[in-house]
């Protein structure tokens, strides 16, 4: 048996698992078609413009980091986001309709497939996985942001992975401070 083989593809994919609900089929399309030459084994986030003749996104992100006031304590509730089935804890939210815009990001992420008689499967290696493999760019997630370049919020305070022994753990006071005073808007239910 000869060594394994890996190879890093070029181009952006979209699996079952990318957040692409609030997006349109042509956004996505068109993301996919502009990003053909990333490298699979980077992570990337990939802020642009939305080209004119598609619809606008909702920027739900509010705060200093948006241009906007800071959010206080009294301004918010606490709630669970609604079409997130995979967060369970609660975010700090804020009553109100979330503003239109046309500047997005693209949050993507490298993953390893394994590659069986030289065709990619649908399945991720493990680490400990011994045989041929890819890595791909897969898209994780688009959403509004207020400006090109605006700061990557940290995930949210309560987030499992900021609890001590997760993997963010060492980003847990930063989100603390960031959330402090910034929110989503989501209307209440």
């Amino acid at each position: 048996m000869g060594p394994h083989m890996h190879v890093v593809l070029t181009g952006l994919i979209c699996s079952f698992e990318s957040h692409t609900e609030k997006i349109g089929g042509a956004l996505l399309n068109w993301l996919l078609n502009t990003m053909k030459e990333a490298r699979g084994d980077e992570f990337r986030a990939f802020d642009f413009v939305i080209p004119e003749g598609m619809p606008p996104l909702t920027r739900n992100l509010v705060g200093p980091s948006c241009g906007d006031a800071p959010v206080l304590d009294g301004e918010v509730y606490h709630a669970v986001r609604p079409g997130a089935a995979d967060r369970v804890w609660k975010s700090r939210l804020v009553d109100a309709n979330p503003p239109n815009t046309r500047f997005a990001r693209a949050i993507c992420v490298p993953c390893v497939y394994i590659v069986e008689d030289g065709v990619v499967t649908t399945r991720e290696a493990s680490k400990d996985y011994e045989g041929d493999t890819c890595t791909m760019l897969v898209l994780a997630t688009v959403y509004g942001i207020a400006k090109l370049g605006e700061e990557q919020a940290p995930p949210d305070v309560d987030d499992k992975d900021l609890q001590p022994g997760g993997r963010l753990e060492h980003l847990r006071l930063e989100a603390v401070q960031f959330w402090a005073v910034h929110a989503l808007a989501v209307p209440r239910t």
